[in-house]
């Protein structure tokens, strides 16, 4: 809401701008111009504003309706109560992603009672659905190309949601 009334504002003030400097320059300031163009430049500002709304709505369904029914209710089903994570290394390095419903800590000592050398394990995402996670941990899988320790994926390439599901983790996490 701020940002519409600080393009308004910005809108107003460029028109604002330009009749000073035009007037000034040619004498032609009248306390009515300056009132035209205050109106003028609201009503285009607003209509601008207005439209651009409208894109950014029409875009959002768009975006919103790329998923079939069955997948998001799929996706959808169950507690949100997973956390995806990535392990890391002594030297940084992340190798593993994980799902888990622990704490990290407990987690990681686990990890660690298995004989895997992870030192640290950070969170990716979190308050996830089973599938919601599932989904999210086999994107990073594929696409960070650093997970040297995981051996499966968590939804197999010939899953029926599994395009949807690499789709939907890419946007959610801003991928």
């Amino acid at each position: 809401m701020a940002s519409i009334f600080i393009q308004l504002a910005l809108g107003i003030g460029i028109g604002v701008g330009t009749y000073l400097a035009s007037s000034l320059l040619t004498n032609t300031f009248t306390p009515e111009g300056l009132l035209n163009t205050v109106l003028d430049t609201f009503v285009i500002t607003t209509a601008v504003i207005f439209i651009s709304v409208g894109i950014n709505y029409v875009k959002y369904l768009s975006r919103s309706n790329k998923y079939s029914p069955e997948f998001l209710e799929w996706l959808n089903k169950g507690e949100s109560n997973n956390t995806v994570y990535k392990a890391y290394d002594i030297d940084d390095n992340p190798v593993y992603t994980g799902i888990t419903r622990q704490h990290m800590e407990t987690r990681l000592v686990q990890h660690q009672r298995m004989g895997k050398n992870f030192i640290e394990l950070r969170k990716v995402a979190e308050g996830l659905t089973r599938n919601q996670a599932r989904s999210i941990e086999t994107y990073k899988i594929l696409t960070d190309g650093t997970s040297q320790v995981n051996k499966i994926l968590s939804i197999s390439r010939k899953h029926r949601f599994f395009n949807e599901a690499m789709l939907w983790a890419k946007t959610f996490i801003g991928g």
